[in-house]
């Protein structure tokens, strides 16, 4: 950092140059060195997201157990806190969408959780209905934390939707923990919920278990599956919520399509309405049609 002396009086008679200098050796190091351990961990969480997208049930699977589907999955810091599955097991299909106590990393780490204990419950205990499902879940989750020690205990969650197509039947069999989720059919869109619990929340000692209920849904009829993220997406004008009513009316509004263009309306909307804002969740919306073969 230079500054030039003039002689008194003068503006073009240089005296001389105070000049003032400092070592920024380390400084520089040490900036090298976050950098490096910056692009170690996202190299690292990117290898994670790979992972994580791999355990996901694969898109041929939808492909073969429903007439048509639409899968949209945005986490919101490269791994999701989201998760969805399913699995045949006889003549049932089960279809999962969960939503896991935080996102990135922590949120990453409980979809893992959850996607191997449904694996063990559904396909090992050969369990398929709803209700006794998530109370597999919860008491196995509860057993698993409760190994930690008191100081370390977390108090993690999901919010979970299962629903159970069986194929020799025009209902489905469903439960909820603390999420809910739509069907169209002739007379428009109905919502559906369970109980309003979240796996993992304290519950109170009358508390009866998770509840199995049932409705129709024929082969014309369209279920969808959703998290909070994308209801709970700040953006617009006045940067609110999105909320659950602009998303009925989203999906009223493209009834019509197939359901890939569905996918795609759904996904401009939900760009348009986030422009320049951050994305505040993990998002992930399914529509699916069943298909009885």
């Amino acid at each position: 950092h230079v500054n030039t002396i003039y002689a008194p009086g003068s503006k073009s008679y240089v005296n001389g140059y105070i000049a003032l200098a400092r070592d920024i050796t380390e400084i520089r190091k040490q900036q090298q060195l976050i950098k490096t351990q910056r692009d170690d961990i996202t190299s690292s969480i990117n290898y994670a997201r790979k992972i994580q997208l791999n355990l996901l049930p694969h898109e041929q699977h939808f492909a073969e157990y429903f007439a048509c589907h639409f899968i949209l999955y945005r986490p919101k810091d490269i791994v999701s806190g989201d998760f969805y599955w399913v699995q045949r097991l006889g003549d049932k299909l089960v279809v999962v969408l969960a939503d896991c106590t935080g996102h990135g990393v922590p949120g990453a780490f409980m979809t893992l959780l959850g996607l191997n204990m449904l694996n063990s419950i559904v396909l090992d205990a050969q369990l398929a209905e709803p209700g006794m499902i998530l109370n597999e879940l919860e008491k196995r989750l509860e057993d698993y934390f409760q190994k930690q020690i008191a100081t370390e205990k977390m108090n993690d969650g999901m919010e979970l939707t299962v629903c159970v197509i069986d194929k020799n039947q025009k209902d489905i069999s469903y439960a909820c923990a603390g999420s809910r989720f739509l069907i169209h059919g002739d007379n428009g869109f109905t919502m559906f919920k369970g109980n309003n619990e979240h796996i993992g929340d304290a519950k109170p000692e009358e508390f009866p278990g998770y509840i199995t209920h049932y409705t129709s849904f024929g082969e014309e009829e369209t279920l969808y599956l959703f998290s909070d993220g994308f209801q709970d997406q700040f953006g617009g004008v006045n940067n609110k919520k999105f909320s659950f009513r602009r998303l009925l009316e989203l999906f009223e509004s493209n009834i019509n399509m197939q359901l890939p263009e569905q996918r795609k309306m759904i996904e401009s909307e939900f760009d348009a309405w986030r422009g320049e804002h951050p994305q505040t969740d993990d998002v992930a919306v399914i529509g699916l049609r069943r298909k009885d073969v």
